[in-house]
């Protein structure tokens, strides 16, 4: 059996967040919380890790997922680019979040993190759906599948 990819968080934590997390904890996948790892800790039923080196968190992780994409820094981006080569990165914005502002934030990621496989993770609250979409079709694929089963959310995929 192949072992599962370690899932790394990084940002704020919100309800949804929280929703997504709890729903790959029950899958078993290994996960880091870089940010208010403290106060999720409990929520979660599997085994959590916390790091405080975003950097760091990124070089463990397989898969990267940025919460609150808008108020991405470039900073940030700078600190993994160099780890995150190669790896799904996923940026989860909500509906209530999206328009001009996720349009800079996928142009933003995709020019900072040229070699990685930038995955967007889009919440509509109001059908209660996640979309996903992204330029690398085996990504959109493989997120697309993470995501299913999640509690109460229709998974629709877009390349």
């Amino acid at each position: 059996m192949a072992a599962k990819e370690t899932i790394a968080f990084i940002g704020e934590s919100s309800p949804l967040f929280t929703r997504l997390a709890q729903h790959l904890a029950k899958k078993h996948y290994p996960m880091l919380l870089v940010n208010e790892a403290e106060t999720l800790q409990a929520k979660l039923p599997a085994a959590v890790e916390s790091i405080s080196c975003i950097k760091d968190g990124c070089w463990e992780a397989d898969i990267v997922i940025l919460l609150e994409a808008n108020s991405i820094e470039l900073e940030l981006l700078e600190k993994i680019k160099e780890v995150a080569t190669q790896k799904i990165v996923v940026y989860l914005i909500s509906d209530k979040e999206q328009g001009a502002t996720d349009e800079n934030s996928a142009s933003t990621l995709e020019q900072a993190l040229p070699n990685s496989k930038v995955v967007r993770l889009l919440y509509e609250a109001t059908s209660n759906k996640l979309v996903v979409s992204g330029e690398d079709e085996e990504a959109v694929a493989f997120i697309t599948t993470l995501m299913k089963g999640m509690a109460g959310h229709t998974i629709e995929q877009h390349s």
